[in-house]
């Protein structure tokens, strides 16, 4: 998982993230340090880290809702939930709140600069 270490909103969030992480499979990456990230994920060249949190698996990248629906499935109690997201019409609808929420995390809590509109 790569997010945005610059805002406390985004670490707050990806806590969750570890504390279902039982068998410890999933690895962060701050994309703040791009060099550190990128040097782990060289697909992610010329994507914009500070904007979503993405998701590198099985040779495959993912983004915003997207990411946060394929790390569901490290999880074992949120794998038991990941089905639910792959339900028709719930990927436009959780990509429209993921981009809302990306766009407003400076009202959670963010007081980054990187999270100012």
């Amino acid at each position: 998982m790569v997010y945005d270490g610059a805002c406390a909103f985004c670490v707050r969030s990806l806590r969750l993230f570890r504390a279902f992480d039982l068998f410890g499979r999933l690895q962060f990456f701050d994309g703040s340090d791009a060099q550190r990230a990128l040097a782990a994920f060289p697909e992610l060249a010329g994507a914009d880290l500070a904007s979503a949190m993405y998701a590198v698996a099985d040779g495959r990248s993912y983004r915003g809702f997207d990411a946060f629906r394929r790390a569901m499935w490290v999880s074992p109690i949120l794998a038991a939930l990941a089905p639910l997201m792959y339900l028709p019409g719930i990927r436009p609808l959780g990509m429209r709140i993921y981009g809302w929420v990306a766009r407003n995390r400076h009202a959670f809590g963010c007081s980054s600069g990187a999270c100012r509109p």
